[in-house]
């Protein structure tokens, strides 16, 4: 027969994440972490420098996430992407919500629509923000300032 290697502990006795193992960090690793994250090209890179996994970091980012605009609040701004996101939002609680027969499909095309246009934009910033890192720096010269 095996034997279980399982610790039985006296029920209501609760587990604390150091005794599972489990790191705790402080809030200011946690921001760091995230900051660097955010400057980076690659979060998995970050995360392996700082010994944490690629998952930790993550859910780290989307704890410090502002929170999401309204439709029209982020229309407001002029921010594309919060636009977007607020749209997506709109789309999937209408159809969480549960829509007729009727109106699901043409709200299922456009919430497909709609986070193919974040996925797209979220690729146009990461190009962008690539050839602003390639880009050389230009000497300045005083005289032309």
């Amino acid at each position: 027969m095996a034997r279980s290697t399982a610790q039985i502990r006296p029920l209501g006795e609760s587990t604390s994440a150091r005794s599972r193992g489990k790191q705790s960090y402080s809030e200011a690793f946690k921001a760091d972490a995230v900051a660097k994250a955010k400057a980076a090209q690659s979060v998995a890179q970050v995360a392996k420098t700082l010994g944490i996994s690629r998952n930790t970091l993550s859910t780290w980012m989307k704890d410090d996430a502002p929170a999401p605009k309204s439709l029209l609040e982020a229309v407001q701004s002029g921010d594309e992407m919060a636009s977007l996101i607020a749209l997506r939002d709109l789309y999937a609680k209408q159809i969480s919500d549960g829509l007729s027969g009727r109106d699901l499909p043409p709200t299922a095309r456009l919430l497909r629509e709609t986070m193919r246009e974040i996925a797209e934009l979220e690729q146009r910033q990461r190009e962008e923000a690539a050839d602003a890192e390639s880009a050389p720096d230009e000497d300045l010269d005083p005289d032309d300032l």
